[in-house]
């Protein structure tokens, strides 16, 4: 059974360095920030899509469109999806696989450091 948005925050947000909540669209979002740095990424559930990367230094390095349409029905455009188990129309599948038009779940969060997190 699926949690609830403020469950996954409450079992595996890290204050200062992990938050989840609604992204654009009312999605999940994954939002991971780095200590005492301006640099953070967003990922959403839908797709496990990247939409944002923000490097140490404030400067975006990733490219997600205001435009991008945020339904969790098609895929994210922009930003950098999971293509799997094929590229394109490659195989019988739909273009470039199942995986990024899924809704993935946060299974397990590790903390080694505020430097080191896994989710």
């Amino acid at each position: 059974m699926a949690k609830s948005v403020a469950d996954l925050h409450k079992t595996f947000g890290i204050d200062g360095s992990v938050a989840i909540g609604p992204g654009r669209g009312g999605l999940t979002c994954v939002k991971l920030f780095y200590p005492d740095s301006c640099a953070s990424a967003y990922v959403y559930l839908f797709g496990a899509h990247i939409t944002s990367w923000v490097d140490s230094t404030g400067v975006s390095r990733i490219f997600t469109s205001e435009n991008a349409i945020f339904d969790g029905k098609k895929a994210i455009r922009g930003g950098v999806p999971v293509c799997f188990p094929q590229f394109g129309k490659l195989g019988d599948l739909m273009q470039h696989g199942f995986a990024r038009n899924s809704y993935w779940e946060v299974k397990t969060q590790t903390e080694r450091n505020p430097q080191q997190i896994s989710i």
